[in-house]
């Protein structure tokens, strides 16, 4: 069984960056996937707890030309109450956790998983979300990327690496569509478009690959190689993207 070796809550990032260095240290947002991990193990490691919830990215806040900063400790139900918050992102958010979860899940741990199927980190790419990490040793020691580029390139997160912001572009208009066994299931695949008020379009999806991914449009979801398992071989899921995408660029269109 796994054993928790120590507990620490820094009250900021850098203190809590240099805990992260130690080998066995984890850190801790809400906890909903690092604790199931630690009370479901069964090998005998041991781990040093860096708790999070103290260094104050618990707030949204507004920037010029319709940004949004979203602290990483910012929670899911939080995104699903926040009025400044496109409608895409909330719903998305009340649907990423059941509610018995919304008030632990963190907006960090959610992007520092990337999870396949995750709705919500779809509806971050179509919003053009970028992801602040703060790193021990760096300089600047705070760093912005765009989440594609964190999906892609960065995870999983190692070391004294720390998601502090998303940040997103919240104008234009944004539709969603899924499906799934259960209206209550995670998605097989839901596809989510935007379109900016310059007129440009933006397509991401989950549910086609290892990560929630942005596609040009509609002639590359031809391109995708999805998983197969048994809610959806390669092919319905490819076919299912297709059809969710071109809704989805309807409604925006």
């Amino acid at each position: 069984m796994e054993r928790v070796l120590a507990y620490a809550r820094p009250t900021t990032v850098e203190a809590a960056l240099a805990l992260l260095e130690r080998p066995r240290a984890i850190a801790v947002g809400g906890g909903t996937s690092v604790v199931a991990d630690l009370l479901g193990g069964s090998s005998r490691q041991q781990h040093e707890i860096v708790d999070l919830q103290a260094l104050g990215l618990d707030r949204i806040e507004r920037r010029g030309g319709g940004g949004l900063d979203i602290g990483a400790t910012v929670t899911l139900q939080q995104l699903v109450d926040s009025g400044d918050v496109p409608a895409v992102i909330r719903e998305a958010a009340r649907r990423e956790r059941p509610s018995t979860l919304r008030n632990q899940a963190t907006l960090g741990g959610i992007v520092a998983t990337g999870e396949p199927d995750s709705e919500l980190i779809a509806a971050l790419l179509a919003h053009d979300a970028a992801v602040t990490i703060a790193t021990k040793g760096v300089t600047p020691g705070h760093l912005r990327h765009a989440l594609v580029k964190v999906l892609d390139e960065m995870l999983p997160l190692t070391g004294a690496h720390l998601v502090t912001t998303v940040s997103i572009d919240t104008r234009g208009k944004s539709a969603a569509f899924r499906t799934g066994r259960t209206e209550a299931d995670r998605p097989i695949v839901a596809a989510v478009a935007r379109v900016t008020p310059e007129g440009t379009s933006r397509l991401a999806l989950c549910g086609v690959g290892d990560r929630p991914v942005l596609i040009g449009g509609l002639e590359e979801v031809t391109e995708l190689e999805p998983p197969g398992d048994f809610r959806g071989s390669p092919d319905y899921r490819r076919a299912l993207a297709a059809v969710l995408a071109r809704r989805a660029l309807q409604e925006v269109s």
